[in-house]
């Protein structure tokens, strides 16, 4: 009794926390119970590395070639090697949230799970407009329900440098 523990709960729309106060023990049916007092307010945990911040943005973003894989397998820079394949064309999509982890995309086309993508994109960074090349590999794609046609992407980056990850 007057112990304090942290609670979490697991539901469909995530997962919550809070602290409570033990304020009763006993047995009833033959099972132990426990009554508890909520000490602070229940709140949604976030469990990732990197905060998520839902938007709207613009992306473009391709495909890697082959041989942009074997660079970036290589831990090749490719934005300073010039390895970047030029002029192969983008497609758009909007990003529906984006942390220095990743982001996550909606797009009317599918890219393959495990498959490394070129992403680029404009973000407002202490009053001015900077466009982002980063690369990301694709860990889920799932059909946007209700919305036949649309795909939602996850996307872990992949090489990217601290600066850029902070900035994110």
């Amino acid at each position: 009794i007057d112990s304090v523990y942290d609670l979490y709960f697991y539901t469909r729309n995530g997962l919550y926390q809070c602290h409570a106060r033990v304020v009763d023990r006993y047995k009833a049916n033959n099972m132990f119970l426990v009554q508890l007092d909520l000490t602070s307010n229940l709140r949604k945990h976030q469990r990732r590395e990197y905060y998520r911040f839902s938007c709207a943005l613009e992306m473009n973003s391709r495909p890697l070639k082959e041989e942009e894989v074997q660079a970036i397998e290589k831990d090749v820079d490719l934005l300073s090697s010039d390895i970047l394949i030029p002029g192969l064309p983008l497609q758009k999509s909007v990003i529906a949230d984006i942390s220095g982890g990743g982001l996550r995309f909606v797009a009317d086309y599918a890219y393959e799970v495990d498959s490394l993508i070129l992403c680029k994109y404009r973000l407002w960074i202490d009053g001015e407009s900077k466009e982002y090349t980063l690369y990301g590999k694709v860990l889920g794609v799932k059909e946007v329900d209700k919305r036949p046609g649309s795909f939602e992407h996850r996307v872990q980056y992949v090489h990217m440098d601290k600066d850029n990850r902070e900035e994110i």
